[in-house]
């Protein structure tokens, strides 16, 4: 049988097609969580689709997201406990900076969350495909700001600036962006968060 030439060739096709099987879920993961609008000349409107579209891709098909807007609003359900809105810079069309400053206030006793979700959807929908920014280095970015969510953090490289000042006041910061409430209060958040591009 295996002195036969036809015999290699369908043994390799049949390699090949096993191959294909196992690696193509990896591949359509890789392009669904990519943002369709990549590297340099992003406008406002294409960020809020890269938003959108990632939004979508971290959450079970039919769940209902909050919608980011045009005008940086978002839509219902808003799962923030404050108002977030985000303030978009653009330059001659092109979208130059995003940014947000979210305020908290809570006289109860209950525990909040800081909205670092939304900060890290900016920075994939805003940077990925940058030049001089790899995909790699930007995760490295995202996990930081995922790691630490209640400590500031100043971040600058290939003509990219993200600054993010948290200030907490009357809670302890625990797993990934939860906020316990100690005391009485004042129970307070405050976040100013900017990504700009020089």
């Amino acid at each position: 049988y295996w002195s036969r030439p036809s015999s290699y060739v369908r043994l390799g096709g049949a390699a090949a097609l096993v191959a294909a099987i196992l690696l193509l879920p990896g591949l359509l993961h890789i392009w669904a969580m990519s943002p369709r609008y990549q590297g340099e000349g992003l406008t406002a409107e294409q960020f809020v689709q890269n938003y959108n579209q990632f939004s979508r891709f971290l959450v079970w098909p039919g769940t209902p997201i909050s919608q980011l807007a045009p005008d940086g609003t978002f839509s219902e359900p808003q799962r923030f406990p404050a108002k977030l809105e985000l303030d978009f810079t653009q330059e001659e069309g092109v979208l130059t900076a995003v940014s947000c400053a979210y305020r908290f206030e809570d006289s109860s006793s209950n525990g909040t969350t800081l909205p670092i979700q939304a900060f890290t959807k900016t920075l994939w929908s805003f940077l990925y495909g940058r030049p001089g920014l790899s995909r790699d280095e930007l995760v490295d970015l995202i996990a930081q700001l995922e790691d630490h969510p209640a400590e500031p953090l100043s971040w600058s490289q290939a003509g990219i600036e993200v600054s993010y000042q948290p200030s907490v006041q009357g809670y302890r910061p625990t797993a990934y962006s939860f906020l316990h409430a100690e005391g009485d209060g004042p129970h307070r958040v405050q976040v100013d968060f900017t990504v700009s591009l020089e």
